[in-house]
């Protein structure tokens, strides 16, 4: 079930997932963005991080509600485990891999994104150099929620 994030003219900036000196200045609200110098506003990160295919936005963000991974402007909240997150694809010499993102209600995203060139890192995986492949991996992970949640309901 996609969510409404609160209505608000403050940017969330966000790193780019592939491009360490690059920043997303990212609008929940309509979903636009501009990408912007890291070292401008590298005080302002949000725990998060996102990637950009074929001039579509996709990543996932903390909030006090718990992980938000968003497309554009439309956004999910993971916390509530009805989502299945799956990259196919991987290990095979395809030039593309699908990632899908699944709910109770079916395929709510589908697209087919190409392979980045090889790994030359001896310290990197699929993991540090494919958003969707990270993504699908710690969603899975425990502490990904605590990771994703800026604050902890308080109990009373």
């Amino acid at each position: 079930m996609a969510i409404e994030e609160k209505r608000t003219v403050t940017p969330i900036y966000l790193r780019n997932h592939d491009i360490h000196a690059v920043v997303c200045e990212y609008h929940p609200d309509t979903g636009e963005y501009k990408e912007v110098e890291r070292n401008t506003v590298a005080d302002k990160l949000r725990r998060g991080s996102y990637c950009n295919v074929d001039g579509k936005l996709y990543g996932v963000f903390a909030s006090d509600a718990g992980p938000i991974f968003f497309r554009n402007n439309k956004m999910y909240q993971l916390k509530q485990r009805d989502f299945k997150i799956e990259v196919q694809g991987i290990g095979t010499n395809s030039e593309f891999r699908k990632f899908v993102f699944s709910s109770n209600n079916g395929v709510e995203i589908s697209i087919d994104y190409p392979v980045g060139p090889p790994i030359l890192d001896p310290w990197a995986d699929e993991e540090t150099v494919d958003f969707f492949v990270y993504l699908s991996k710690a969603y899975e992970r425990d502490g990904f929620y605590e990771n994703f949640t800026l604050s902890s309901p308080r109990s009373e």
